[in-house]
Parts: C-alpha cells; structure tokens; sequence
C-alpha cells in the first residue's frame, strides 16, 4: 500500500443554493471578485439560464437567482476548494460537492484501475463500471443519480501526461442531496481549510477513503482511523447500523485501543463493567478484537 507522503487533495466542485438574500449578496460579492479576475485574463462572460435560475457564468464559476428559489452558486476545479470557506455560510445549502484525493504513485500502477474494476465487477451493490478511453481508464461505483457516486480515474493521462500513466491515480466522491447538505455541519471543512491545510486534508483524505474502503476497495493511501466521516447516513435497521460499525466504528475501536484509551472507550460507550466483560468475551470467541486489561485475569 501507498502512503500518501505526495498527491493533492480538495473540493473540485461546489453546488449551493440560499433564500437569504444576506447569503446570495455575499455570494455575488465573492463570486464577481472570481469573474472580474478570470475576465483580466481573458476569459468571457455569457448569460445563464438553467434549472429556472438567471445570471451569469465565467469560465466554471456561476453566479444566478430566481425570485422564488433564491440564490444559485456553482464553482468547478481547483479554485472551488479555496472558494469552499466563502460559500459555506449559515442560511446556505450545498446541493452536489466533489471531494477528490490524487496520489502518486512510485512506482506507477498502470493496471490499477483495471484490476479494481475486475475484482469487483460481479459485485450488485454497489455497481462497477468500467470505461477505457484514450484519456485512461475510469472505474465508476453506484449510480450518478444516488447521493454518493464514486469515480477512480487516472488524472496524469486525463490531463495529457501520457508518458506518466499510472503515476496520478484520483479517487473522487461526488455527494448530493441530503449527504451534500449535510457534509459541513459534520465535517467543519470549511474552518478546517481556513485553519490548516493540514486538517483540510486528513477530513477530506478520510471521508474519501472510507466510502471506497466501505466498498471493499484496496486503497493506495492510508487514512487517518480518528476522523468522524458519516454524513447523512440512515441507520435504520439492524443489519445497517452492524454494515456501519465493521466498515468505519471498527477502525475506530482498534485505532483508540492501540493508543492505550480502553478504559476512555468502554467509558464513552457508556458500558457497565459486566457488559465490557460480556463484550470482550463475545469478540474474543469469535476471533475479533479484544480490549487490553479487560480480559479474566486467570
């Protein structure tokens, strides 16, 4: 496995809606500052008329309203992680984000992708799809409509790097809806981002890692165990809330018990003595993790 020592990470792409006009006239603000720039250098403005909203695009960056609706704010590539903070306001929604981590890789795994494709293309839930092109090659998990979408794609042949292909491996998590409105007010990313880009990136890196690690992906970056990654998700039914504790809790218990915080966890946990004892002897029979100092001292 490949630790992440060189890559990039962050948001490459910001959908948000507002009713306040408070919200709305920051985001114009905001997003003029971006078009008078991208105008300097050359880029042009044209009218935008989409989704029953009205204003204007610049390059990725779209500014618009609706006397009903509100307020409509839409920012593509690099620039949407530095802009994230801006639009991230109180009042506001995010209807799509993009989150992506980029490693790279030394060596190079040109048939990465490929053979994440093949050990997984029977799988039903969620679905794989692979497509090869003269840009490289693009595995694609669930389905775009859903609130989570996944792409694993190689960025060094996108952008026309041939001669570094299987170099830039991206993971990219596409989240809407619910997950997406949702996703500040679990992850804090945008004070993150303002604070250290270090934080930045061990939430982002995380959040990535955890939906394709949910999906039995073998990952070429680690993660950090610690994080808080679940946004929006419904836990309704037995079998849910258990699919939930092995793919991201579990990391969680191991990460704190390995640390020496046993008696924190059974604390936060809210166990009595006789069910921490219960417990340990349940995952001890059946060959899972144990909690250090717990255990009959026979």
């Amino acid at each position: 496995m490949t630790v992440m020592h060189k890559g990039s990470f962050g948001v490459d792409w910001v959908t948000g809606t507002s009713k306040s006009d408070k919200v709305g006239w920051r985001w114009y603000e905001t997003m003029k500052r971006e078009k008078d720039i991208l105008v300097e250098q050359g880029y042009e403005v044209h009218g935008y008329q989409k989704h029953g909203y009205s204003g204007w695009q610049c390059g990725s960056r779209v500014w618009a309203h609706n006397n009903t609706w509100g307020y409509f704010v839409q920012v593509g590539g690099g620039d949407a992680y530095d802009l994230y903070p801006k639009l991230a306001l109180p009042l506001s929604r995010f209807t799509r984000l993009d989150l992506q981590v980029t490693v790279e890789c030394d060596p190079p795994e040109p048939d990465y992708i490929r053979n994440v494709y093949h050990a997984h293309r029977q799988s039903e839930l969620p679905r794989f799809t692979y497509v090869s092109s003269k840009k490289g090659d693009t595995c694609y998990l669930g389905s775009r409509v859903s609130e989570r979408y996944g792409r694993i794609y190689d960025k060094g042949l996108q952008a026309g790097m041939s001669e570094d292909a299987g170099r830039f491996i991206r993971y990219e998590v596409e989240v809407k809806g619910q997950v997406a409105h949702k996703f500040e007010e679990t992850m804090g990313l945008a004070s993150a981002i303002k604070a250290s880009s270090l934080d930045a990136r061990t939430k982002i890196s995380a959040f990535v890692h955890d939906y394709f690690s949910q999906r039995s992906v073998d990952m070429l970056y680690n993660s950090d165990p610690g994080v808080p990654v679940e946004v929006g998700r419904n836990l309704s039914t037995a079998e849910t809330k258990l699919i939930w504790i092995r793919s991201s809790v579990r990391q969680s218990f191991e990460f704190l018990i390995s640390a020496g915080y046993t008696d924190r966890l059974v604390t936060a946990l809210g166990l009595s003595p006789n069910q921490a004892h219960d417990l340990v002897q349940s995952l001890t029979q059946y060959g899972q993790l144990s909690l250090p100092g717990l255990e009959d001292e026979d």
